[in-house]
């Protein structure tokens, strides 16, 4: 029991003496001040005659600081400070507390509930002004100078998302387009967005005009009769130039397409073709082809002209009296979407009860054509071959010849699919000014064009004359100018194009890029990741966009391709050692 009334004892004393060095003054801690940071803004604008001055006063968490007081002090490198008349600075009316002009030939603007302060003064007082905060007990003080001399806003326009097609099948279109430009919350404007629609030719359909305040997205109903024919376009907006505020444009391209309709313009009959009508919306369609297929195999082909297709299908004599046929459209350009294949019923000849004499009268021709050979022919001279342009590769050659007073003439073809292309322009590229202009001409429906004789353009000698070839979907050509005479000329796509660069890219890298094969967009993203090779990969994906994705390539895809392509050098450190 002594023991434990000792140690109760000594557990009361500790607890005593810990009490005191608790509460005396030398065991409390120094106290701690908190101060949040302070942020001014300014923006100057024209307003009329004067010139009107936003300020904002925010904390670090951009909350607004009310009820503060901001100096302001025009040419503050001058001293002692300028003398201002009376009424040179005069407040906004809508969003300022209080403007108190101060004894030393300054201002004290006392900022709105909302950390705003706003004045309209006069542009001959100075070239510039400072504005200051001197801060309290909760935030730091700030300064900013700015330029007296009206700055208008510059404001942006993008569309989200951009339109990539337009079925002209559908009523009307939903455009949506973000506005933005900096300090909008210091100066709030309401500008007029137009939407409009520019052709290849350069021009424009207006589609429609709205209000909204820069920061927001305008939002249109773009209608279908508005857009035109089908075919690739530029969709544009645009704000236009007023005081206070630069002009903007924004364009982006976008593919009108239409359905087509196939159908039969008559029964089919034995022997003869069959007559097809090829329409989008109640109008022929200009060009493309009808192909006939009987299971994988095609039996026949045409072109088709001004809505109208004739189709010469023939078939092998048999005993069944009809044979199913499928009919398909294949387009001449992507703004006709294709419809549904068409399945007929073809009449099948009836076998000839002659077959055996045309047999027989086949044997016998053939018997004449062996006993024939025994004779020595006779010496001829060899014909001279039409030159054929080598499939898939871009070229002009001077297949048939003409007068040398004569001009140019001749056909566009895809150089992969055999395909005629319509809309290319043929140009003459002159290294003169002999020319007012320069020569060209537009391609048909069947890619046929004509260019007059170099007597009538007045060209003189065509050495140094060059030849040049645009379409829409297809790269750029260009070669020194053939003698007059029938030409053939072959483009590459744009899409093949794109892919045939990343295959050369690919094969002068090395592996990982070249593969057993040919080298694949997905094929060199994949090395380029596993190589921390991040330019390479990302311009690998742009190509697999522009040679797969929904719309084809068109001139500007094709420049941005060939400017984010990595440079041979960029590659070569990439081979394995």
């Amino acid at each position: 029991m002594r023991f434990d009334r000792h140690r109760g004892s000594w557990l009361l004393a500790s607890a005593g003496l810990l009490t005191l060095l608790t509460l005396s003054p030398s065991s409390q801690g120094a106290k701690v001040r908190i101060q949040g940071g302070a942020r001014l803004e300014a923006r100057v604008a024209p307003h009329a005659t004067r010139v009107e001055l936003r300020v904002r006063l925010s904390d670090d968490t951009n909350r607004p600081i009310g009820g503060a007081e901001v100096a302001l002090r025009f040419d503050p490198e001058q001293s002692p400070p300028p003398t201002l008349p009376a009424g040179a600075v005069q407040p906004c009316a809508e969003d300022l507390v209080a403007v108190t002009r101060r004894p030393d030939r300054q201002y004290t603007l006392t900022t709105s509930p909302e950390g705003a302060a706003c004045i309209r003064f006069d542009p001959q007082l100075g070239a510039a002004l400072e504005l200051r905060y001197a801060g309290d007990t909760h935030y730091d003080g700030a300064a900013l100078r700015v330029s007296t001399e009206a700055q208008g806003l510059s404001p942006t326009l993008a569309f989200q998302p951009p339109p990539v097609a337009l079925p002209l099948d559908r009523d009307e279109h939903p455009i949506s387009v973000a506005t933005r430009a900096e300090h909008t919350d210091l100066q709030p404007r309401e500008v007029p967005v137009e939407l409009f629609l520019r052709e290849l030719t350069g021009e424009e359909r207006a589609l429609g005009t709205t209000r909204v305040s820069l920061g927001q997205r305008a939002e249109f109903k773009a209608t279908s009769a508005l857009l035109g024919s089908p075919g690739p376009a530029q969709l544009g907006a645009r704000i236009r130039a007023q005081r206070g505020i630069g002009a903007a444009e924004a364009l982006t391209p976008v593919l009108r397409t239409v359905p087509v309709e196939l159908a039969l313009v008559a029964p089919p009959r034995t022997g003869e073709p069959v007559e097809l009508s090829v329409q989008a919306r109640g109008e022929p369609v200009p060009h493309g082809y009808v192909e006939a297929l009987r299971g994988d195999r095609s039996l026949a082909a045409a072109p088709i002209r001004n809505g109208r297709a004739s189709l010469p299908v023939a078939l092998d004599p048999s005993d069944e009296p009809t044979l199913r046929v499928t009919l398909r459209f294949l387009p001449g350009s992507p703004a006709y979407r294709p419809p549904a294949d068409l399945q007929i019923d073809l009449p099948v000849p009836r076998p000839s009860p002659f077959g055996r004499l045309a047999l027989l009268g086949a044997a016998l021709l053939i018997t004449g054509w062996l006993i024939r050979a025994w004779y020595r022919p006779g010496r001829r001279e060899p014909t001279r071959r039409r030159p054929e342009l080598p499939r898939g590769t871009a070229a002009v050659a001077r297949v048939g010849a003409g007068p040398t007073s004569g001009g140019w003439s001749g056909v566009v073809t895809d150089a992969h699919e055999g395909t005629t292309v319509a809309g290319a322009t043929v140009m003459l590229l002159v290294p003169s000014f002999a020319a007012d202009a320069p020569v060209s001409a537009l391609t048909d429906a069947d890619g046929r064009f004509e260019l007059p004789s170099a007597q009538e353009l007045q060209l003189g000698a065509l050495e140094g004359v060059r030849l040049q070839v645009e379409a829409p979907w297809h790269s750029s050509l260009e070669r020194p100018l053939p003698p007059p005479g029938e030409l053939s000329i072959a483009l590459v796509s744009r899409r093949r194009a794109a892919l045939d660069r990343l295959v050369r890219w690919a094969r002068r890298a090395g592996r990982p890029f070249d593969g057993d094969g040919a080298p694949t967009p997905g094929q060199v993203v994949a090395a380029a990741q596993a190589r921390d090779v991040p330019d390479v990969a990302r311009w690998a994906k742009a190509v697999e966009r522009a040679a797969y994705g929904p719309t084809p390539p068109d001139a500007q895809v094709e420049r941005q391709l060939l400017e984010e392509q990595p440079t041979q050098g960029h590659a070569e450190p990439l081979e394995p050692s």
